[in-house]
């Protein structure tokens, strides 16, 4: 398996500290190494990431999150369906897609 994942850690002083985690099937995993099957969090992050695509990098997708967060905080809350958190979502990052004048 040829995963390989990051993880960055913020130290206490502002520093941040990474360490690269080498995926296998092996149990136990060896040092620098996680087990995927043996953790369903991260068979199921795996499966993600093999069919999944990355997000560009692009000022929009900000545009796009900050639009997602409050209908998102809403269903959450119970304050609102999943269907009307959708509508919002998506007039929000067309709105703030046009304010940003990007």
């Amino acid at each position: 398996m040829s995963f390989c994942a990051v993880v960055v850690t913020k130290l206490p002083d502002g520093s941040t500290e990474q360490l690269a985690l080498q995926a296998t099937t092996k149990s136990p995993p060896g040092a620098n190494q996680f087990t995927i099957g043996a953790n369903p969090t991260l068979t199921a992050s795996m499966q993600q990431i093999e069919h999944g695509r990355p997000m560009p990098i692009m000022p929009q997708m900000r545009a796009i999150w900050e639009g997602m967060r409050g209908p998102y905080q809403l269903v959450m809350n119970g304050a609102i369906t999943a269907k009307e958190a959708a509508k919002r979502m998506q007039r929000e990052a067309e709105k703030n897609i046009a304010d940003s004048n990007l």
